[in-house]
């Protein structure tokens, strides 16, 4: 991320302030089984779709120069 100013980066990145009811809502989400914990298989869906998210959030940006 070195080299790219804040301003260009998506809103997620930097949050001024944690939405804990939010954050409360995603690991709930996030735990399938219900266990109260985020295993590894929880997490590794989670980092798919973020990066789904990410490509389809860039798709359109204009190929660097």
């Amino acid at each position: 991320i070195t080299g790219v100013s804040h301003p260009a980066w998506p809103s997620f990145v930097f949050l001024e302030k944690v939405d804990e009811e939010g954050l409360k809502k995603l690991m709930g989400n996030l735990d399938e089984n219900s266990d109260q914990q985020v295993d590894f298989q929880e997490y590794a869906v989670f980092l798919a779709l973020i990066t789904v998210m990410c490509n389809d959030f860039f798709q359109g940006c204009p190929d660097r120069p």
